[in-house]
């Protein structure tokens, strides 16, 4: 009801993630849920594709950011296409997590989460990356097939960290 609502008032892409600290129901029903056992990763995978396709089928043209966090860091196991209009936020870009990804087919494509340049790694005041790695993280982002970045937070410490913003 709620992305159909957002996509009524104009948004072309509509954000569908678990939230940090995420706990899994401990009921007997949701422990049956879609036959996968206490893999809750698996679980909210099926479930995000399955809310995609419906957005997909009643909002033709509307996109959804499906999160790869947490327990979703990794693509799913059951099934390896998503629907065509499902975007997935890489929230780790590692070599082992793109290589799992590359086997997938997403469509829409990717986009990445830059809070992997280091911001929460490091202590407060601090650059947390370089230019030189920001431009390496970019340049395996493009070559991936990710279409755009999200900023999590704000500009921490600019005055230090703007050519890292820039580049």
């Amino acid at each position: 009801k709620h992305m159909l609502e957002q996509a009524d008032k104009g948004y072309k892409i509509i954000s569908l993630c678990q939230p940090d600290g995420f706990q899994p129901c401990q009921c007997e029903d949701c422990g049956k849920l879609y036959n996968t056992g206490k893999n809750w990763g698996e679980k909210i995978w099926i479930l995000h594709r399955d809310l995609a396709r419906h957005l997909h089928k009643d909002r033709p043209g509307t996109k959804v950011f499906l999160l790869s966090y947490g327990l979703t860091w990794m693509p799913p196991e059951t099934f390896k296409e998503f629907p065509p209009n499902a975007i997935i936020m890489l929230c780790r870009m590692w070599p082992d997590h793109l290589k799992a990804w590359g086997e997938c087919k997403v469509p829409a494509g990717y986009a990445g989460y830059l809070y992997l340049w280091g911001t929460y790694n490091t202590l407060a005041y601090l650059p947390s990356t370089t230019p030189s790695k920001i431009n390496d993280v970019v340049k395996s982002m493009h070559a991936f097939g990710v279409h755009g970045f999200h900023l999590d937070a704000s500009f921490h410490t600019f005055g230090l960290e703007g050519p890292s913003y820039y580049t």
